[in-house]
């Protein structure tokens, strides 16, 4: 029997002559009241404009509709009526949908059968399709089932191939359904040449960046043409770039199948530039700029530039080698930091970094070993004190990148964990960095976890160069609190909590969180620093953030406020 009305849907739209309203009652479903909905409204002009005759012959039209639009989300049996309700209001239609649902189906079971070769196992095919035994049966899903078979067999190299059959048997008295595939298996085709064709990066470069498996012979998958596609995009060398598979010329007497790849250069120059201001820098700028690679095996040389007015300005120069065998996860880069002169701890401070790194990346990690030189100058004005620091250390560091996320649902995560040991002798020190960040969706609100911790070993207590100190404050791991203000010190930590909610569709959040930290010489678990806050950000689509803040030191008197303004180009 049907239920009392559920839910109404009403599409009024301005109109001089009528007005048409649909009314679907007898079912919760939201997803299937709307589609039923989105169906009939479409033909509302005409509904506004039938005769008593034609209104009965689209009601029976609308039932007979309505019924497939049912089965196709998996009720089978079920009994639609629809009906104009006498209304009142002159030129004014109601048309009721009273559906009473029968049972939902369920899967009992999937097969795929192959015709036409014995090269591939059937459970392949099976194990690729969202319809599972045990599930209730949906038509949009078996039409996608199909669709993506027909995928699956460009992936394994049957371009010509097709499903022959596909068939759904309902078994209506035990509300079970068989779903069979029958796909008829031509010819498996296989690469043939890789033709390039790149004025500015050697050949074999780019063919470094396609899987190890596409190689002539090979069977043709289209997977893996988009695999390199998508490598080939993220890299700063091109504009443009084309991968065309020649199907109107495969060799007949092997089946290969040559690919042609096609490449527009980058411009000579690629800028980055961000202008903004907050409370911590006040005006800053950062610029970055990506040459053209400087030989036709992709060095790169990149130089990133950033101008505050309380810090000064930093250069830092990188020349970026990729592996000519496996580019996409191996490099070496020398890479120079430059901060010529900037006010630290109410004196002046000069610093030069010169680093060579060996990279390499997989999956879920990067690893990086470095060999770099440091050297630093510190005065106090006024003052005949002066400290100049150098020596070359040895750093290493390993990065997971997103690697819990299909364990704990999370959207994001990053792990980095950090060391470096000085190699000269009257500086001799050991320094560890763990930083991880973790954001978790929870549907109603956005959690974002981060936690510092750093500690430096050092002999017989020499001092250490001031740009291995650890300090916390302002956007560093404890927000209400000046930049650099907690510390320095040889040991800390910090966690921050954050939770995010968004207003509205129009990139505007409001966020609170909770910063604790501490950063001395010592650990001492009583001298923690706390602060609270709230924020506001926008983030636009066009690369503009706008973000505030109102911070209090639990610890502390008074309220900080951070705002923060920054448009890229």
């Amino acid at each position: 029997m049907p239920i009392p009305l559920i839910m109404i849907i009403l599409m009024s739209l301005a109109s001089l002559r009528a007005d048409v309203t649909i009314e679907v009652v007898g079912i919760e479903s939201s997803e299937i009241i709307t589609e039923i909905h989105d169906y009939i409204i479409k033909d509302k002009a005409i509904i506004e404009q039938a005769s008593a005759d034609e209104l009965s012959v689209m009601v029976d039209f609308y039932t007979s509709k309505v019924t497939q639009l049912i089965e196709y989300f998996g009720y089978y049996q079920s009994e639609v009526d629809s009906y104009f309700v006498t209304n009142d209001e002159p030129g004014s239609h109601v048309l009721r949908v009273d559906i009473s649902l029968g049972n939902r189906v369920t899967v009992k079971d999937v097969s795929v059968h192959l015709i036409g070769s014995t090269e591939i196992d059937e459970q392949i095919f099976i194990s690729e399709l969202k319809t599972k035994p045990g599930d209730e049966f949906s038509l949009q899903r078996y039409e996608r089932d199909k669709s993506s078979l027909m995928q699956l067999l460009d992936n394994y190299g049957y371009i010509r191939s097709d499903v022959e059959q596909s068939m759904v048997y309902v078994d209506t008295q035990d509300n079970l359904a068989s779903v069979k595939y029958v796909l008829r298996l031509g010819m498996r085709y296989r690469f043939g040449d890789l033709n390039i064709k790149a004025r500015h990066l050697n050949s074999k470069f780019i063919e470094a960046y396609a899987p190890g498996s596409m190689t002539k012979g090979a069977y043709y998958s289209s997977r893996l043409i988009e695999s390199w596609y998508s490598e080939l995009v993220k890299l700063p060398y091109f504009d443009l770039v084309t991968i065309e598979p020649d199907f109107n010329n495969i060799h007949s007497d092997s089946n290969l199948i040559d690919v042609y790849v096609n490449t527009k250069p980058a411009d000579f120059v690629r800028h980055v530039t961000g202008v903004g201001y907050d409370s911590i820098d006040w005006f800053y700028l950062n610029h970055k700029a990506q040459f053209h690679p400087i030989n036709r095996y992709g060095h790169m040389v990149s130089v990133s530039l950033r101008y505050n007015q309380k810090r000064r300005l930093s250069t830092e120069i990188t020349y970026t080698v990729p592996s000519l065998t496996n580019p996409m996860n191996e490099a070496m880069d020398i890479r120079y930091v430059h901060i010529p002169t900037a006010t630290f701890a109410s004196g002046e401070y000069r610093h030069d970094d010169f680093q060579f790194s060996q990279h390499s990346s997989s999956k879920d990690a990067i690893f990086n070993a470095a060999l770099g030189f440091l050297s630093e100058h510190y005065t106090m004005p006024n003052s005949s004190y002066e400290q100049h620091d150098y020596m070359p250390y040895v750093y290493a560091s390993i990065v997971f990148t997103d690697w819990w996320v299909d364990r704990l649902n999370m959207i994001n995560s990053l792990i980095t964990i950090e060391n470096e040991m000085s190699l000269r002798q009257a500086k001799n020190y050991y320094r560890s960095l763990w930083n991880a960040s973790f954001r978790f969706d929870l549907s109603f609100l956005i959690l974002e976890l981060r936690h510092q911790w750093g500690q430096v070993w050092k002999n017989n207590g020499r001092s250490l160069p001031l740009s291995r100190y650890f300090a916390l404050g302002s956007s560093n791991g404890l927000r209400g609190y000046n930049g650099h203000s907690i510390g320095p010190g040889e040991v800390m930590q910090s966690v921050q909590i954050e939770a995010q909610k968004a207003i509205g569709e129009e990139g505007i959040y409001t966020y609170g969180f909770f910063d604790t930290g501490y950063a001395a010489d010592t650990l001492k678990w009583s001298g923690y620093q706390k602060s609270i806050g709230l924020g506001l950000m926008y983030r636009s689509n066009l690369d503009f953030d706008v973000k505030g803040s109102v911070a209090h030191p639990i610890h502390g008197r008074g309220i900080r406020v951070g705002i923060s303004i920054e448009k890229m180009f």
